[in-house]
């Protein structure tokens, strides 16, 4: 079972723009609640990704996509692999995208069929 549960994660950092913020949990694919649109060429995500009692790395794509009818039109993401505690150091990535309208953060857990739980935040430069 997917759930989505985005909850305000507090004010964005100078200069950014909260595209989808949000507490998510996932064990193979989910989407942001809502869709946003990107104008600039690159977005910033910081959140948290775990296994659920494990401290070891969970392998975790994160692309925006334009949901389509048979399959999603990427226009930007990355895979990050890594152990980042809720109560520890978050992440902190840029990746290029297409600027598009409509786009959803779409999350995959690609390292494990028991799942991973996270929370983060999508951002776009908006100087």
């Amino acid at each position: 079972m997917v759930t989505l549960d985005f909850l305000s994660q507090g004010p964005s950092p100078a200069g950014l723009t909260s595209l989808a913020p949000g507490d998510f949990l996932f064990s193979a694919k989910t989407y942001s609640a809502s869709s946003f649109d990107v104008t600039r060429s690159f977005v910033t995500i910081k959140g948290y990704q775990q296994h659920y009692n494990e401290t070891y790395p969970v392998y975790v794509s994160y692309q925006v996509v334009v949901k389509g009818l048979f399959r999603d039109d990427v226009k930007g993401g990355l895979l990050l692999s890594g152990y980042f505690p809720k109560s520890g150091t978050w992440y902190s990535y840029d990746f290029w995208v297409t600027p598009v309208n409509g786009a959803y953060l779409k999350i995959t857990n690609t390292s494990s069929e028991s799942g991973a739980n996270g929370a983060g935040n999508i951002f776009e430069d908006r100087w």
